[in-house]
Parts: C-alpha cells; structure tokens; sequence
C-alpha cells in the first residue's frame, strides 16, 4: 500500500520565494571604481551627477543593484549593463599612491567650480601641481587653504576612508607657529579635549576634540612652535582648537600622516609611495 504524500513533504518541494537582487549604497560602489573616495563620491551624487536607470539621484543614501541597475557618473556608464546611448563604460583604474607637499593657497577640492575659484579662478588646486598623472585623484585628509604639507592623492577609496575616518585612528602630525606664550594648563587642555562649535556636550555621540600628544619645540613671550598629533579629523580642527584657547595660528604646517613624513619632499612637488611605504600605511592607525 503506497502511502499519500504528507503536506509537509510537499510544502517542502514548492519552491520559496525567488530572492531579490542584492544592493549597496551607490557612493561606495562608485569609490571601488576608482571614482575618489567616499565622501566625494557623496558630493557627486548631491551635486546631481549621477543618475540611475535615466533618473538624477541627489538625495542620500542610493541603494542600487550593481548588476542590474544602469548607472551614469558625468557621462559615463558605471554599470555592466547594456550600453546608453553616448556614454562609455567605466573601467577601474589602475590604483595609485602618491605623496605631495602642498604649498600655501592651494585648494584641496577637484571640483572645477567651488566658491574659492569663482572668487579668484587662478587659485590652483591639489591635482594641478600634479600634471603628469591621469588618473582622477582625491586627497586623504584635506587642509585648508591657509595651510601647508603632506596630502596622501590616491584614487584608493578604501584607503581614503581609511586614513580620514576617526574610527581607525591614523595619525596625523601638524607642527604650529602661535602668537604669544603657549601656557602649560593649555597644553593639558588640548590633551583633555576642547568643545567646538556645535560639538556640545549631551549631543549624539558627542565628545570633545583633543590632541593625543603636544610637544613644544620653542616658547618665549611671542611666540611659541608646537607639534600636535591628532587621531581624527575634523574640519580645520588644530586652527578651531587654539582659537578657542584664545591663539592665533600664523603658520600651520601637516609634516606627517601615519608613518609617512614630507621630509626631504620639497614644496609643491610629489612623488610615488614605494610599496614598502604603502604597506606601512594600511596598517597604520588602531
């Protein structure tokens, strides 16, 4: 006697629900391409240059299907899809690395239009002390306009996040000239942290910016020379911290990140990481 299939052997032979396809955010597919790191890439989407399947997308976060979905960056096709009508494929570029001492009045930004261009359109960015090279680069941790030294230019997205993201706690030392006499209970200050702007206590993981090390190389009445080693990075955070200490930066100079120092690398000029040096610096930081 030939027994009746159970319900649940049946149940068990029907197949389940066809699963859908797997997405991620498009800011970091965008910066595995070699399109600049993560924080460009965002800045790309909200300035309106990436569209998905035919729409402009400028809101964050984009969730998209890599294998599906069309997406054009500037003109460009990311995807590995069908081609679009004028636009060309998206290759990743080779990675590159590179060391560049940035000069005073030198911008950090790629874009080719930004409010300090449109003020004086001479004014030079990063990449453009850096003629020979092809590939788009960004810049590991930015410095301001007023300052000067070493910029890591890479079109690495995940080492840009690496070295910029505070979680990872990658080094970075600037040496300081101040008006005035650097007093001792402010160099404890700096250590214990100081709270700047909207950074105020009981905010959402709200903590104090601080230096993780001080050192004075001269002091008198006048004016005092220091090294400040910072583990995160914060917009313009060494100026914003001895303002609110009551000091006026005159010179601001970034001489190491990680392991990597800009000794021997004149001003305004760049040159490739060796591969030992590279090494060092992914595992640089926490």
């Amino acid at each position: 006697m030939v027994c009746p299939k159970s319900r649940s052997s049946k149940a068990a032979q029907e197949p389940g629900p066809k699963a859908g396809p797997v997405k991620e955010r498009l800011h970091k597919l965008m910066a595995r391409g070699g399109l600049g790191s993560r924080r460009a890439c965002e800045q790309m989407i909200l300035d309106g240059l990436v569209s998905v399947n035919g729409q402009v997308v400028s809101k964050l976060p984009v969730l998209v299907d890599p294998k599906g979905d069309r997406i054009i960056v500037e003109g460009q096709l990311l995807t590995k899809t069908a081609g679009v009508s004028g636009a060309r494929r998206v290759r990743p570029e080779k990675l590159v690395y590179y060391l560049l001492n940035k000069p005073k009045g030198v911008i950090c930004t790629n874009r080719e239009r930004t409010d300090q261009r449109e003020v004086n359109p001479k004014r030079l960015r990063a990449i453009d002390l850096m003629p020979g090279v092809r590939q788009r680069l960004v810049s590991a941790g930015r410095l301001d306009v007023a300052s000067r030294g070493l910029l890591i230019m890479t079109n690495d997205g995940d080492l840009v996040n690496r070295l910029s993201h505070p979680r990872y706690g990658v080094s970075k030392t600037y040496r300081l000239r101040i008006d005035g006499y650097l007093r001792a209970c402010d160099i404890e200050r700096l250590k214990k942290g100081l709270w700047l702007g909207k950074n105020r206590p009981g905010g959402k993981d709200a903590q104090p910016a601080g230096a993780a090390s001080v050192k004075v190389v001269q002091r008198d009445r006048k004016r005092s020379v220091l090294e400040i080693v910072l583990r995160e990075g914060r917009n313009r955070q060494v100026r914003r911290m001895m303002a609110r200490l009551g000091y006026k930066v005159r010179e601001l100079t970034r001489i190491k990140i990680g392991p990597l120092s800009i000794k021997s690398l004149p001003t305004g000029a760049y040159r490739k990481l060796t591969s030992r040096e590279l090494a060092k610096l992914r595992s640089a930081g926490k």
